[in-house]
C-alpha cells in the first residue's frame, strides 16, 4: 500500500520540507493543518533557513541604493552582480526615500528619516510580510538604529540611540538615551546607566553585528582621553563592553562581519604616497583582543573613494570609484575590475538568503 504524507516519520518529513524554496512553502500552508503549524514553528524556521544556508550553491547579494531620486532594492549574483530581481517596495509611493538599517537572516529592518515621527518597520520580502514596529518611548529624538538576531534567545532585536546634539560638530555622537526593540514581545524599554562613550558617526556599518552583539568605534567623552577602541552592546544582557583595537593606523577605521564566520573584521584605511593603502584585520577569537591577525595589505588608486562597502566570500572588497560605479578588488592578486552598477549618494551591500521569520507577523 503507499505510503501517504501524513503516514511518513515526522523527521524524515521534517528533512524533505526543509530543504524546498520558501515560496512552496507559503502556498503548501493551505494543504493541511499540521503543515500549517510545522511551518509557523520557531524551530521549523531554523531548521530551513540552515538547510538554504548550507545548500545554497548559488549566493545572492541584496544592493540598496538609489536610481533616478528614488531608493532601489534589488537582489544580484554575489559572483558577477548580474541583476536577479527587483523587489517591489512594501511602502506607500510616498515614501520615496528610507533607510536601511540592517539585514539578518531574510529580514531587512527600514526607517524613513524624513517623516516624523520616523516609523521603523521589519520586512522579510520573500514572503511578502511587513510588521511595523510600534512607537518607541522617544519616538522625535535623533538616532542611529542597529538590528540584530540574538541567537542566545532566538529573538530580533532593534537598538535605537538618542545623541547629544552638541556633539555632531565634532565627528562623535554620545548617546544620552538607548532603547531596545524585542520582536518576542514586541515593544520597546529604556536601558538605565548609559555610558558616556563618543561613537564616530562614520563608522556604524550594518553588518557590525556579531552573535547578537552590536560594534562600533569610539573614545571615551574624556577630553584627555582620546585612544580609540571598539565599543560593543550586548542586545541579550543589555550590557556595554570595550574591545582593544590592534597596533594600526588610526586614520580611517571601519568595523564589518568577516564574511562566512561570526568574527569581527577591522577595515582601516590610510593614505601612503599616492594611493590609499587598506588593511584588513580579523578577530580569531571574538573579545580577545590577542586574536587580531591582519589578514591582507591592498594598495588601491586614488580614484576609488570609500574604504569598503561590501567583504565578500571569496575575499575580494567591494569599493566605488568617482563615477559612483561599485567595483571589486581581490587583495591577493591586487587587482581591480568593475560591476556597472552606479549609486547615488549612497550604496548598501549585503548577503541575501530567503527565510520564513514573520510568517505569523505583519500584513
Amino acid at each position: 500500500m503507499a505510503t501517504t504524507w501524513c503516514d511518513m516519520p515526522g523527521d524524515i518529513l521534517i528533512s524533505i520540507l526543509s530543504r524546498l524554496p520558501v515560496k512552496s512553502l507559503v502556498r503548501f500552508r493551505c494543504v493541511c493543518k499540521s503543515w500549517h503549524a510545522l511551518f509557523s514553528d520557531p524551530n521549523f524556521m531554523d531548521i530551513h533557513l540552515n538547510q538554504t544556508c548550507a545548500n545554497n550553491k548559488e549566493g545572492y547579494v541584496l544592493i540598496h541604493h538609489q536610481e533616478r531620486d528614488e531608493d532601489k532594492l534589488s537582489i544580484h549574483c554575489d559572483e558577477t552582480f548580474v541583476e536577479h530581481t527587483v523587489l517591489e517596495l512594501p511602502f506607500n509611493r510616498s515614501y520615496r526615500s528610507f533607510a536601511v538599517e540592517g539585514y539578518c537572516r531574510g529580514l531587512l529592518c527600514l526607517s524613513c528619516p524624513l517623516i516624523l515621527p520616523s516609523p521603523i518597520y521589519l520586512w522579510n520580502p520573500a514572503i511578502r510580510k511587513l510588521k511595523a514596529l510600534p512607537c518607541s518611548l522617544s519616538p522625535f529624538f535623533k538616532m542611529y538604529i542597529a538590528f540584530g538576531f540574538v541567537p542566545q534567545i532566538n529573538d530580533y532585536r532593534v537598538l535605537k540611540f538618542r545623541y547629544d546634539v552638541s556633539s555632531y560638530g565634532l565627528g562623535l555622537k554620545v548617546p544620552s538615551e538607548v532603547e531596545i526593540y524585542s520582536l518576542s514581545t514586541n515593544s520597546w524599554k529604556v536601558i538605565q546607566n548609559v555610558v558616556p562613550y563618543m561613537i564616530r558617526s562614520c563608522c556604524c556599518p550594518q553588518d557590525s553585528v556579531v552573535n547578537g552583539v552590536v560594534h562600533w568605534v569610539a573614545r571615551m567623552t574624556m577630553v584627555h582621553n582620546t585612544s580609540l577602541f571598539i565599543l560593543s552592546f550586548d542586545m541579550d544582557r543589555e550590557v556595554f563592553g570595550e574591545i582593544k583595537l590592534p597596533e594600526c593606523s588610526r586614520e580611517d577605521i571601519v568595523l564589518e562581519k568577516a564574511a562566512m564566520v561570526d568574527s569581527l573584521s577591522l577595515f582601516v584605511c590610510s593614505q601612503v604616497g599616492d594611493k590609499k593603502r587598506l588593511v584588513v584585520w580579523v578577530m580569531k577569537e571574538y573579545g580577545v583582543a590577542e586574536s587580531w591577525i591582519k589578514q591582507f595589505t591592498f594598495d588601491w588608486p586614488v580614484y576609488l573613494l570609500s574604504p569598503f562597502l561590501g567583504f565578500m566570500k571569496n575575499g575580494e572588497v567591494v569599493l566605488r570609484d568617482r563615477n559612483g560605479e561599485l567595483v571589486l578588488c581581490d587583495p591577493r592578486a591586487q587587482q581591480v575590475k568593475k560591476i556597472q552598477i552606479r549609486g547615488v549618494g549612497y550604496i548598501d551591500i549585503f548577503y541575501y538568503v530567503e527565510s520564513l521569520v514573520l510568517l505569523n507577523e505583519g500584513n
